[in-house]
């Protein structure tokens, strides 16, 4: 028998010796009152979720707010005004009136009637403090012996959570306001005081026995207690007693019955006063409620004494000392114990193990908290934050010294396997460092293609480059012509839009080493939606028109003008799923729908592509997506490289998105995929062909332009956008030729290209900088090769500014206003000598015709529109010219509005 206790001991030697440990440490900081606040504010937790008490009927308040001092007009009261209103009370009948307010000095005019009203009201009990800065009561209360304590027990943390009833000052007992004012009302019900106990200060009042606060229950050390203190039970806050204001009660407005037979209390409620404290119902974890005034503590104390008196309602009593300590050792054993036993029968589950302790922590803080609760509900205060306190660290400590005796014996494990292991590592070494030379040339190779791949694409991007930078230049120029035909300015659009396509295809040769990379990324900003619609359908209506099928653009008239998003990937997406959908349909349409997902709760805009072309399998469906995959007889295969939809893809899951396919062999396939475009306040976007707004020179004094490029073409175009604004411009072919030129002619601005032979155009710029006179001219760098490479290289050697090949004339307009500080000045509409006869009235056609133009509108046929408007007869020209100005802007929504105006006023006719 002593062997195997022996045994035992040894075996739970450290759990023996760590629960005690933990429990003397916990017992000595819960002495010191480590855990008082935390106990305290769990305790002031409780009364505030208990459920709330009925109103307390034994009791009336009468207050003194901000407005009753504002209206009587003075602070402390007259004596004169206190008077009249103890009088109108004292009318009412109460058992008893307390006065919570210090009246030690006269405070005129009226005290000689106070006087009277004191000595004839033998109900009435005053106040005085004893404790720290004493006040003095009432003289002439005093002389009657109708005065009682006013003072507040207060903790570490300032808040009220015990009640004082009677202490003893200078020999003498004297009794708390909230006390004397019970017992007065207790004494009408024939209840008195019973000594029980008088060494003990046990004492029977009615139903309760009340005895003292001891030194250690709640937590409450010897030099915190003195007189006779209980723990208060709250009944609630001050809207649980029945309240009239004193200006009320000066103006004779006491409703029937509110004081007979009743307890009144007198005291202040206004801020200004300072007469507050904290109390349980002061702290809410979801607001912060004004602190408790300190008349509505007196009516708590005195509600507490009465309804134990009258009802047997619970007093407050906490654990001796003794039994605190033993309730922390308990708990220290059982944190110790469960997860000792947690770690022994876990050994190869270490996350199980971590989850029984967690389960068991958790389950101890439910059971000591709910206990707690159950326990307050009756009356006890019972510890739970020291236990809880010993039941974390002790189960820390063991868990700890599991883990630790278990890593003891690993290591001796690992040690013996270490021994072994390190035989095999030095034969592994010579494994790792041949693997590791073929590694090295494997990546030397993979590193030689990517730069070859790299090299390849970025020579084919700049030769593909430099000859677009001419038709979009030019394309741009001649859009600035006044003299263009409305048809001619549309055909320009479609080639700035065609050329515009052709430059985004090659940056998508860019992109494919970008995806490959992952570093393929969205760059977004605000577009007009509805050009940037009618440009895609335009391009590919062209598309679709060689083959003879039909092309159906079909577009909500809900969907926002200018929205927010990347509209370069979106274009490429939306175009390439169109391509395909013409690619792979032979007779019948294409019809491109746009319209919004929620168009109440939502911005997200839903884009649809369907055909009636050869279809797919499921199968070829979800190969589609792969890279180098394509689908369709041999002769659609040759068309393309099988890496558009894969690209689409890639872009299209940076959108946030998913493109959704339905497709059946022989009858077509439908392509969805909804994006995100949240709509913005920008002023409406237009396309810069398009703009209205045309620059047509600049204010001030001419200035001087020198353009430098070894290709005549690329001076062209930027001598065609720049001479017609006025400005003076000459042109080099290199950059040496450029340094002789700006010497001799000094001009106000540089543009060059970065890749020249002889001097280039980043050696040019670091050599002016190193001239004091040029050294802060502007310089624009420019060059077919947008890689960010080149934006820092040309940063680095002194450039301003850089605008990427093929030029975007706005964008260079905006870097010359910035660097010359230039005001434009636009092209003017002059109105025509007419505009003094009085407006052509417009003269609707026949129904049928507008219900035709209003069909061509809803379906975005922009062209057919206008050429039907063109076939009206003479007497409708003025409605057509209107309805033909409003489709040349791509004004889509008030067109429909348009028509449907007309529309609805027919019908009413034929009504």
């Amino acid at each position: 028998m002593w062997i195997k206790l022996k045994t035992l001991i040894r075996q739970y030697q450290s759990l023996l010796k760590i629960a005690p440990s933990v429990a003397v440490l916990v017992i000595a900081s819960n002495h010191f009152g480590l855990f008082n606040l935390l106990e305290r504010s769990l305790r002031d937790d409780f009364f505030r979720f208990r459920p709330q008490e009925s109103r307390e009927k034994a009791i009336v308040i009468v207050t003194i707010d901000e407005s009753d001092i504002q209206e009587i007009g003075d602070w402390p009261l007259p004596d004169g005004i206190l008077a009249e209103a103890i009088k109108k009370i004292r009318a009412q009948q109460p058992r008893a009136i307390g006065l919570d307010l210090y009246r030690d000095l006269p405070e005129e005019p009226g005290y000689e009637k106070l006087t009277e009203v004191f000595a004839s009201t033998p109900t009435l009990i005053g106040v005085e403090k004893v404790a720290g800065n004493r006040v003095a009561p009432p003289p002439t209360l005093q002389a009657l012996n109708q005065v009682a304590l006013a003072d507040l027990m207060l903790d570490s943390d300032q808040s009220v959570r015990r009640g004082l009833l009677s202490a003893e000052d200078e020999g003498a007992v004297k009794l708390g306001l909230a006390l004397r004012l019970a017992l007065m009302y207790l004494e009408a019900e024939g209840i008195t005081v019973e000594s029980i106990d008088s060494k003990q200060q046990k004492l029977r009042l009615g139903e309760a026995i009340f005895k003292p606060l001891r030194t250690g229950e709640a937590g409450y050390r010897h030099k915190d207690l003195g007189g006779y203190q209980i723990l208060m039970n709250w009944r609630g806050s001050s809207e649980t007693f029945p309240k009239i204001p004193i200006s009320e009660v000066l103006a004779g407005k006491i409703p029937p019955g509110l004081m007979r037979d009743r307890i009144v209390m007198i005291g202040s409620i206004a801020s200004s006063t300072n007469d507050f404290f904290e109390t349980p119902y002061s702290h809410s974890w979801f607001n912060s409620p004004p602190p408790t005034p300190g008349v509505v503590i007196h009516a708590n104390l005195a509600s507490q004494v009465i309804r134990a008196a009258t009802e047997g309602r619970s007093l407050f009593w906490g654990w001796s000392v003794g039994g605190q300590w033993l309730w922390i050792l308990v708990w220290s054993f059982l944190g110790a114990g469960g997860s000792w036993w947690a770690e022994s029968n876990s050994q190869h589950q270490q996350r199980r193990s971590t989850t029984l302790i967690i389960l068991g922590l958790s389950a101890s803080g439910v059971i000591l908290v709910g206990g707690g609760y159950l326990a307050f509900r009756g009356g006890m205060m019972v510890p739970i934050m020291s236990p809880l306190v010993a039941c974390l660290l002790s189960t820390i400590a063991a868990t700890n010294s599991c883990k630790q005796q278990r890593l003891e014996l690993t290591n001796r494990e690992l040690e013996f396997a270490n021994n072994q292991l390190f035989e095999y590592a030095r034969t592994l070494k010579e494994k790792i460092d041949e693997r590791t030379q073929q590694l090295k040339i494997a990546k030397e190779a993979a590193d030689s293609a990517n730069q070859a791949k790299s090299e390849f694409l970025a020579n084919m991007s700049h030769e593909l480059r430099t000859p677009l930078n001419g038709i979009l230049g030019y394309a741009q120029i001649m859009a600035r012509d006044q003299q263009l035909t409305s048809s001619q300015k549309k055909g320009v659009d479609v080639i700035y839009q065609s050329g515009s396509h052709l430059l985004n295809l090659i940056n998508d040769i860019l992109d494919l080493s970008k995806i490959e990379a992952r570093k393929l990324e969205l760059y977004k900003q605000d577009f007009n939606l509805p050009i940037f619609l009618t440009g895609v359908a335009e391009i590919c209506r062209i598309k679709a028109q060689p083959k003879g099928i039909e092309f159906n653009y079909e577009v909500a008239e809900n969907l926002p003008v200018v929205v927010y998003g990347d509209d370069k990937r979106l274009r490429q997406v939306l175009i390439n799923l169109l391509g395909n959908a013409i690619k792979f349909t032979d007779s019948g349409s294409v019809t491109f729908k746009v319209e919004l997902v929620e168009p109440l709760t939502s911005s997200k805009i839903r884009f649809q592509v369907q055909d009636t072309g050869v279809g797919m399998t499921p199968e070829q469906v979800s190969k589609i997506f792969l890279p180098f995959e394509q689908v369709g007889d041999n002769n659609r295969r040759t068309q393309g490289t099988g890496l558009g939809l894969a690209i689409t893809q890639k872009m299209v899951q940076l959108m946030d998105s998913e493109i959704f396919i339905e497709s059946n062999p022989g009858v077509g396939s439908t392509f969805c995929l909804e994006v995100e475009l949240p709509t913005t306040k920008s002023a409406n976007l237009i396309n810069p062909v398009n703009a209205s707004n045309q620059i047509i020179g600049f204010q001030g004094a001419p200035r001087q332009i020198l353009i430098v490029d070894h290709l005549w073409e690329n001076r062209s175009v930027l001598v065609n956008l720049l001479k017609p604004l006025g400005f003076r411009v000459w042109e080099a072919e290199n950059g040496q030729e450029a340094l002789d030129y700006i010497v001799k002619l000094q001009p106000d601005l540089v543009i060059t290209d970065i890749l020249m032979p002889q001097l280039d155009g980043l050696e040019m710029t670091r050599r002016l900088r190193q001239m004091p006179t040029f050294k802060d001219l502007p310089i624009i760098a420019s060059s077919a090769d947008v890689y960010e490479s080149n934006l820092e290289a040309s940063q680095q050697a002194g450039c301003q500014a850089f605008v990427g090949k093929p030029i975007q004339a706005q964008k260079l307009f905006a870097q010359i206003q910035q660097l010359l500080n230039l005001t434009w000045t636009y092209q003017t509409i002059k109105l025509p000598e007419t505009v003094t006869e009085p407006p052509s009235v417009i003269v609707p056609p026949p129904l049928e015709q507008i219900s035709i133009l209003y069909d061509l509108a809803r379906k975005g046929f922009v062209d057919e529109l206008i050429e039907h408007t063109e076939q009206l007869a003479p007497p409708y020209q003025a409605f057509a010219k209107e309805l033909r100005s409003l489709a040349q802007g791509f004004q889509m929504r008030k067109m429909r509005a348009f028509l449907r105006k007309y529309i609805e006023a027919g019908s009413q006719k034929i009504a």
